[in-house]
C-alpha cells in the first residue's frame, strides 16, 4: 500500500528520510541565500550622526605640569563645565600647555557651543589664569565611527 499526501508518512519529514543529500542540499541553500542576503543589504539607512567637539589648549610658557593642572585647567574645567550640554570633559596638563577636550551631546551645534566655550574661557583667562597664560579654542565635528580624526576643522576667530 503505497501513503498518499495526506498520511502521516507522507512530505518534507519523509523525503528527508529517504533522501538525506537532498535534505542537506536544499538546507544549505537557504542558508546560503540567507547569508548572500545578509551581505547585500546596504547601510545607507542610518542617521548622519555627528559628535560636536570643542577642543581648548592653553599656553603658559615656563609652568610645570602641577603649576598648569592648578591653576590653569582645572579653573578651565570648573568654567567649562557650566556650558550646557556638555557630556564629558577630558584634559591633560604637560609642561607649558594644557589640553581640554569637552564633548557635546549631539543635538548641539558645533558653533553655538564653541562660542560659548569661547565666552566661558574669556571670562576664566581675565580673571583668573596664571600671567601669560594664554587660550585658543578649536571646535570640530567627528563622525562616530572615525579614529579620532576630526571631519571638519575650524579655526577659533
Amino acid at each position: 500500500m503505497k501513503p498518499d499526501a495526506s498520511s502521516p508518512g507522507a512530505g518534507l519529514p519523509a523525503l528527508s528520510v529517504r533522501r538525506p543529500i537532498l535534505a542537506i542540499v536544499m538546507n544549505l541553500l537557504i542558508v546560503l541565500a540567507g547569508v548572500a542576503a545578509i551581505l547585500g543589504v546596504e547601510v545607507r539607512e542610518l542617521p548622519n550622526i555627528e559628535r560636536p567637539i570643542v577642543t581648548v589648549r592653553v599656553d603658559y610658557p615656563g609652568a610645570a605640569p602641577e603649576t598648569m593642572d592648578a591653576e590653569v585647567t582645572r579653573q578651565l574645567e570648573g568654567a567649562a563645565a557650566r556650558v550646557p550640554g556638555v557630556r564629558s570633559i577630558s584634559a591633560a596638563s604637560e609642561e607649558s600647555n594644557a589640553r581640554m577636550r569637552l564633548y557635546f551631546d549631539p543635538s548641539v551645534d558645533v558653533n553655538d557651543a564653541a562660542n560659548d566655550v569661547r565666552e566661558a574661557v574669556a571670562e576664566v583667562e581675565g580673571a583668573n589664569l596664571g600671567e601669560g597664560a594664554e587660550a585658543s579654542e578649536n571646535e570640530s565635528t567627528t563622525e562616530p565611527d572615525s579614529s579620532d580624526e576630526p571631519a571638519s576643522e575650524r579655526a577659533p576667530c
